[in-house]
C-alpha cells in the first residue's frame, strides 16, 4: 500500500489518532513519494494519455500539478493564492507543458478545453454556493464527457472518529457542516450523499467512488472520498430523465 493510499484509508485508527491521520494528508505534509503515489492513483482512475489537457483547479503550490505534467500531460494550474502560485512557478521548468494562473475558481473562463479536471491540493469547502459555482465553471471548461476527480474528506469518517466525551465534536457544526480545524474559516465537509447532489446540480454524473488511490472501495472507514464524475450535457441529462420515445408515429400517417 502506498503512503497516499494508506493515509487516505485511516480505517485502523482509534478516536485518539484521527487528528494525526487527517493532518498527515494535508498538502503541507506531503512529500514527493506521497505526491507520486497520488498521481499514480489518478492515472488508474482517468486517462492521462500523452498530451491530455488537464485542469488542476485549486492547485496551491503545484506539487501534484507538476507531477501530472511529468506524465506527458498539458496542465493548467489555477489558484487565487498568489504566494502559493509563486512557489508553484518556481518549481517548474521549461521541459514541462505546465502553466499557472491566478483566477477565482468560480470564474475560470475556459470552455470545452480540458479532458480532465482535478481538485487534489486544497479541496472544495468554502460553502455550497461557492462550490456549486466552482463546479459549474469546471463543467464549462471540460470537453464533452470530460472527467472530474475530487479528493475530499469524508464527514462521516470525522464524526465516527471524534470522541463525544471530549468536546471534539464541537469542531464540527452540525447545522452548517463546517469543520473548524484551526484559525482559518471552517471547511465545509460533505457526506457522500450531499456531494453527489452537489455534483448533479452542476451537471456531473458520478462514475466511481473510491476510498483510496489503489481502488479501495469507499465506506465509513475511509477518511477520503475520491470521486470520479463525468460532464453531462443538457441534452444527455434530458434523455436520461425522460424515457419517452424521441418520436411518436401516428397510425395511418406516413413518415
Amino acid at each position: 500500500m502506498t503512503p497516499a493510499s494508506a493515509i487516505s484509508r485511516g480505517g485502523g485508527l482509534g478516536r485518539e489518532g484521527w487528528r494525526q491521520a487527517y493532518f498527515a494528508y494535508l498538502p503541507a505534509s506531503r512529500d514527493d513519494a506521497f505526491v507520486r503515489a497520488m498521481v499514480d492513483g489518478l492515472a488508474r482512475y482517468v486517462d492521462l494519455g500523452d498530451r491530455a489537457r488537464v485542469l488542476d483547479f485549486g492547485c496551491g503550490t503545484g506539487a501534484q500539478t507538476l507531477e501530472i505534467a511529468r506524465r506527458g500531460c498539458r496542465v493548467l494550474g489555477v489558484d487565487s493564492d498568489l504566494p502559493r502560485l509563486s512557489e508553484a512557478r518556481s518549481g517548474s521548468d521549461k521541459t514541462l507543458w505546465v502553466h499557472f494562473i491566478s483566477k477565482d475558481m468560480r470564474r475560470i473562463g475556459y470552455e470545452a478545453e480540458f479532458h480532465v479536471a482535478v481538485n487534489l491540493h486544497h479541496p472544495l469547502g468554502r460553502g455550497e454556493e461557492h462550490d456549486e459555482r466552482c463546479l459549474a465553471a469546471v463543467h464549462r471548461a471540460l470537453k464533452p464527457k470530460g472527467r472530474l476527480v475530487l479528493d475530499l474528506p469524508s464527514r462521516d469518517w470525522l464524526v465516527r472518529r471524534m470522541d463525544p466525551g471530549s468536546g471534539e465534536r464541537a469542531l464540527l457544526d452540525a447545522k452548517t457542516g463546517r469543520f473548524q480545524a484551526g484559525e482559518a474559516p471552517g471547511l465545509r465537509v460533505y457526506c457522500l450523499s450531499e456531494l453527489v447532489r452537489l455534483l448533479e446540480r452542476a451537471r456531473f454524473a458520478v462514475r466511481a467512488i473510491h476510498g483510496g488511490w489503489e481502488g479501495e472501495p469507499f465506506g465509513f472507514d475511509a477518511m477520503r472520498m475520491i470521486v470520479v464524475a463525468e460532464k453531462v450535457t443538457v441534452a444527455e441529462k434530458a434523455r436520461k430523465e425522460d424515457d419517452l420515445p424521441r418520436a411518436i408515429r401516428i397510425k395511418g400517417r406516413g413518415r
